[in-house]
């Protein structure tokens, strides 16, 4: 008598969907407000159904970025290194690139002590760079963001200036940093699966 072999169930992960282009979208908040791991959180979610998600960070080449005696020359190698960064995600293949930090993090943070011409110097010189598809600002309380060498004062400045350049701005998604970190991450995954899947 034959023995029936018991046929196995082999379960199989979904292949995940390779996009066409590159989606960039920029991510900023003030700082202390725990944005890295968020964008780790939400990379690793958008890994589950996407090909090819990729971080950035800046200053994306951090042994030229050690300048804080003159404000005007932390702005030209800060912005020297973003155009670096930036050529190298243009010449890189579709997928979504998650950029902790980018052009409105010199506005604010070297922006926060500009006179007038080192900000004109700051928007002339990064007019032509490749705009995000979306900006999402994280707005956390300043008080929740403090640590041993904040000031609240500080905090609270950048945060004004973050306001300053980014409502209004149509690509401009404002995160109520209040929210539960999980409730903040699935609120931008929707945001960006939404975008990627129209096109």
């Amino acid at each position: 008598m034959k023995k029936v072999q018991k046929s196995r169930i082999v379960e199989t992960k979904p292949l995940k969907i390779s996009l066409a282009r590159k989606f960039v979208f920029e991510f900023e908040s003030i700082e202390g407000a725990g944005q890295s791991a968020l964008i780790k959180s939400l990379s690793d979610k958008l890994n589950e159904k996407y090909d090819n998600v990729k971080i950035y960070s800046e200053p994306y080449n951090k042994d030229i970025i050690n300048i804080k005696e003159n404000n005007s020359l932390a702005i030209a190698l800060y912005i020297a290194d973003r155009y670096y960064h930036i050529q190298k995600i243009l010449k890189s293949p579709p997928g979504i690139y998650l950029l902790d930090r980018y052009i409105f993090s010199t506005f604010v943070f070297q922006g926060i002590k500009a006179n007038e011409s080192e900000d004109l110097f700051m928007r002339k010189a990064q007019r032509e760079f490749e705009r995000p598809d979306l900006i999402f600002f994280i707005d956390r309380p300043t008080n929740q963001c403090l640590e041993k060498e904040q000031i609240l004062s500080v905090l609270t400045k950048e945060r004004e200036l973050y306001l300053k350049y980014l409502i209004g701005n149509s690509i401009t998604k404002i995160i109520n940093g209040e929210l539960p970190d999980e409730v903040i991450i699935n609120q931008i995954y929707n945001y960006i699966d939404s975008l990627v899947s129209a096109v």
